[in-house]
Order: structure tokens, then C-alpha cells, then sequence
């Protein structure tokens, strides 16, 4: 390319500007969501006279939670500035 030609501004990458701000995506929106629900379940498991099943249930919804929010990651519903797929 001379230096003269011009530069269509969709060509170059918006490093300060990424798609989503601190956190506000949908992947760190489930995962919050889901973390929250697993966190209540868990709450009403330990006060319900500490009710095992429940509690196993909130821990897998916890669990769940990070599994969904890393995979929406990789489908690019996440700030992913900070997200290396190569290692996955």
C-alpha cells in the first residue's frame, strides 16, 4: 500500500475501544446470573436443615457458571481483549 492511498477506517483495530466495557457482555451477564441462582440454592439448602442434595445442585450450578461464561466467551459474547483461544 503507497502512502497515499487511504485507509478504510473499519481496517484498523479499536484497541481502546472493545466491544464490551468492564464486564458488561452477555457471557459476564450469565455467568453472573446462573453464579447467583447457584449462590440462593445454596443458601436455601444449608438453611432447609443442610439438605445434601440441594446443596450438590447449587455447587453444579456454580460450577455451571464458569463453564457457560468461558464458553460464551469463545463464541465472542465476551470482552475477549484478554481471552487466548490457542490455549483451550
Amino acid at each position: 500500500m503507497s502512502q497515499h492511498e487511504a485507509i478504510d477506517r473499519e481496517d484498523i483495530p479499536d484497541v481502546h475501544n472493545p466491544k464490551y466495557h468492564h464486564g458488561r457482555s452477555p457471557a459476564a451477564w450469565a455467568g453472573v446470573i446462573v453464579a447467583m441462582v447457584g449462590f440462593v440454592v445454596m443458601g436455601v439448602a444449608i438453611l432447609a436443615d443442610f439438605n445434601l442434595v440441594v446443596f450438590w445442585i447449587s455447587v453444579g450450578l456454580l460450577v455451571a457458571s464458569v463453564i457457560a461464561t468461558r464458553a460464551l466467551q469463545v463464541l465472542g459474547f465476551g470482552n475477549n481483549h484478554h481471552l487466548n483461544t490457542e490455549t483451550l
